[in-house]
């Protein structure tokens, strides 16, 4: 499988963050119905496809932002600080969060 970058022909920097808040808005979906499985599998893809700080970061904020627990949020968040990226606002939501 072929990573989405930027020098993806024809791929902006538009297309590639609609790209990643829309996978990740599916990937919260799939947890919030109980499909937990299907979600790590479509989760694997999606980094498969964009591996960087700001997919990781997509994934952890849409469950965040729809109260769904994610369970790779450390691990996502651990890996995105360590590109340099400053993700402790979002640390601290997916803390304090009360996942249905």
């Amino acid at each position: 499988m072929e990573s989405l970058n930027k020098q993806s022909p024809g791929l902006g920097d538009q297309q590639l963050l609609f790209f990643e808040k829309q996978g990740a808005r599916i990937y919260a979906s799939q947890i919030a119905a109980g499909k937990g499985d299907d979600a790590k599998t479509f989760a694997q893809t999606l980094l498969e496809l964009r591996d960087t700080p700001t997919m990781r970061v997509a994934l952890v904020e849409a469950c965040v932002n729809i109260n769904v627990g994610c369970p790779e949020a450390a691990i996502w968040l651990d890996q995105a600080t360590k590109s340099g990226a400053d993700v402790s606002a979002l640390r601290q939501r997916a803390a304090t969060q009360h996942p249905k």
